[in-house]
C-alpha cells in the first residue's frame, strides 16, 4: 500500500514535469531573432535535461506496473504565443522554482522507498540546475539589454 502512495506521488510529479512550460515550449518553437539563437539552443538543452528525468520517472513507474498518467498541458499555455523572451524567462523561472519545491515534497512523500529516493535525488539536482541555468539566461539577457 505504501508503494501505491509513493507511485501516486511520483506520477503526480511526472505529470507536472512532463506538462511543464519548459516541455511545452520544447514541443513548439520559440520565436527569437537571430541574435538570440544561443538562448534558443540553451532552452532546447534544458528541455532535454528535463525530458531525461521524465523518462526515468516513467520507467520506474512502468517497472512497477503502475498505470501511468502523463496529464495534459494547461490551456493557459496557449496564451503564451507571440510573447517576448524576457516575459517567457520570467514565467519559466517561476514555474521551475515551483517544480523544485514539488520534487522536494515528493522526496519527503517517498521516504523509505530506495528506488524512488535514488531517482528523486538525481531529479532534485537536475531541476535545480535547470532553474539556475534559466536564471543565468534571464540575467544575461537583462545585462545585454542594459548595455
Amino acid at each position: 500500500m505504501a508503494h501505491d502512495q509513493n507511485n501516486e506521488a511520483l506520477n503526480g510529479l511526472l505529470i507536472n514535469l512532463s506538462r511543464s512550460l519548459l516541455q511545452y515550449i520544447g514541443e513548439g518553437r520559440v520565436w527569437t531573432d537571430v541574435r538570440a539563437d544561443g538562448e534558443r539552443q540553451e532552452l532546447q538543452t534544458l528541455v532535454g535535461l528535463q525530458s531525461a528525468g521524465i523518462a526515468e520517472l516513467a520507467n520506474l513507474l512502468a517497472g512497477r506496473e503502475w498505470d501511468i498518467d502523463f496529464g495534459t498541458f494547461p490551456t493557459d499555455y496557449t496564451d503564451l504565443h507571440d510573447i517576448s523572451l524576457d516575459f517567457l524567462f520570467g514565467q519559466l523561472i517561476e514555474q521551475q522554482q515551483g517544480l523544485d519545491r514539488e520534487v522536494a515534497s515528493t522526496v519527503e512523500a517517498c521516504s523509505g522507498d530506495s528506488a524512488a529516493a535514488d531517482l528523486l535525488s538525481r531529479l532534485t539536482k537536475t531541476e535545480q540546475e535547470i532553474t539556475e541555468r534559466l536564471q543565468k539566461l534571464a540575467g544575461s539577457r537583462r545585462t545585454a539589454a542594459a548595455s
